[in-house]
């Protein structure tokens, strides 16, 4: 990943399969940046990822969020998330 130079664009449909939101995956340093808007007036930015695979977690909590028309609501604090893939990945390439 040191010679990405591209953005990673996902779309997130809704359950019905409309599309809700886009999310963009950009290098940023050496970790990960997230924006991700809903087409309307929101815009969010998220630039805390060490990794890609975190920021890539982030996106498929919204695109579950998605999944169930927003049924779940998206209440994962963007740093309590990061803190949560550090200890898994921790755990796990061990």
């Amino acid at each position: 990943m040191s010679h990405m130079n591209d953005t990673i664009t996902i779309y997130i449909p809704n359950a019905s399969g409309a599309i809700e939101c886009r999310a963009d995956i950009v290098k940023d340093g050496d970790g990960f940046m997230l924006s991700w808007d809903d087409f309307v007036a929101n815009d969010w930015r998220e630039t805390c990822f060490p990794t890609l695979g975190a920021a890539l977690a982030r996106v498929a909590l919204l695109a579950e969020c998605g999944a169930t028309n927003w049924a779940r609501g998206f209440n994962h604090d963007v740093d309590a998330h990061v803190d949560a893939w550090s200890q898994f990945a921790a755990k796990s390439l061990d």
